[in-house]
């Protein structure tokens, strides 16, 4: 449990549980998940903890449908839990979880 702060208040964060480029899906203290800033994760550690076991986006999305490129790679586009639909994107299979893409094929 370790303080986060955005507004300069302090809130108890339990863990994190995702990123995508400088954003970090939280658990708060009380069970509840937001999204939040880089800025606003006080604490290293957790950030390092999750950098050790974070293997792709996973916890903090929902797979929308894929897509395959003109490369032949495979995009997923994801929405971002609790985040407004006109941030939902496109992310290339590498930064995904591979444990996320084999439930969204298994269906």
């Amino acid at each position: 449990m370790v303080p986060c702060s955005p507004d300069g208040k302090h809130y108890t964060v339990d863990r994190l549980l995702d990123r995508w480029k400088g954003w970090f899906y939280v658990k708060w203290f009380d069970g509840s998940c937001s999204w939040e800033p880089r800025k606003n994760i006080l604490d290293p550690g957790l950030i390092e903890d999750l950098e050790r076991n974070h293997r792709g986006l996973h916890l903090g999305v929902e797979v929308i449908r894929p897509r395959s490129t003109r490369g032949r790679k495979t995009e997923y586009r994801v929405h971002f839990k609790g985040r407004p639909e006109k941030e939902d994107t496109w992310v290339a299979e590498k930064y995904m979880s591979p444990e996320l893409i084999v439930m969204y094929k298994s269906g």
